[in-house]
């Protein structure tokens, strides 16, 4: 992923802004410090909102606007918007999404590590919309309900590369079981890759 920035303003002078941006986000998301513009947090950062330009807009200075290519392949682009203080600004980009996103940043960010490597293992393109299918799939019903971070990782990668586990009668009861029985947690991934038939099963109707 790659951006570039267009203002009016000298890099002294922006770098100063784009500083003081993320003091305000930082403070608005109760952190020290949000630095957006590096690249996979701003790709979440756009993954936040329904709107993304209504809102990553509040973290640029006046007439500037920012460019950058984000995991699925599209050029994203916003623009500066005025804001009067930082409570407005708090109301306007905080969201309860943006917050879990955050909060899940590093498990998404290897995710989607992993998910390349895999892709590119196998000699096959990387999946149009990667990173909102993975934020799709960790967030849905059945991930949610995975306690153990290692089953919540496996659940998404096997669903991105098999298709979704709970239309499979097989899959859906062991991922039941292993949600309900603490004694098989952490060990969804092992169980998932002894269910070869299931799983080729579930490939094969995509």
């Amino acid at each position: 992923m790659c951006g570039f920035l267009a203002s009016p303003l000298p890099p002294e002078s922006l770098a100063d802004e784009l500083l003081n941006a993320g003091l305000i986000a930082g403070k608005a998301l109760g952190r020290r410090f949000l630095p957006f513009y590096e690249p996979f947090t701003l790709d979440v950062l756009w993954h936040s909102y329904e709107a993304p330009k209504s809102h990553l807009g509040l973290l640029l200075p006046d007439d500037t606007h920012y460019y950058f290519i984000n995991t699925n392949g599209d050029c994203c682009v916003f623009h500066a918007i005025d804001y009067e203080d930082e409570k407005e600004f708090a109301q306007r980009f905080v969201n309860p999404k943006l917050r879990f996103n955050l909060l899940n940043q590093a498990a998404l960010y290897h995710l989607v590590v992993t998910w390349q490597d895999l892709c590119e293992q196998q000699k096959k393109p990387l999946s149009e919309q990667a990173l909102s299918r993975i934020m799709a799939l960790f967030y849905d019903p059945h991930a949610t309900q995975l306690d153990n971070d290692q089953d919540r990782r496996a659940y998404v990668l096997f669903s991105l590369q098999y298709g979704q586990l709970m239309t499979n009668e097989e899959l859906s009861k062991l991922i039941k079981e292993v949600i309900e029985d603490s004694h098989k947690q952490g060990q969804l991934g092992y169980l998932l890759s002894q269910r070869k038939e299931a799983l080729s099963l579930l490939s094969q109707a995509q």
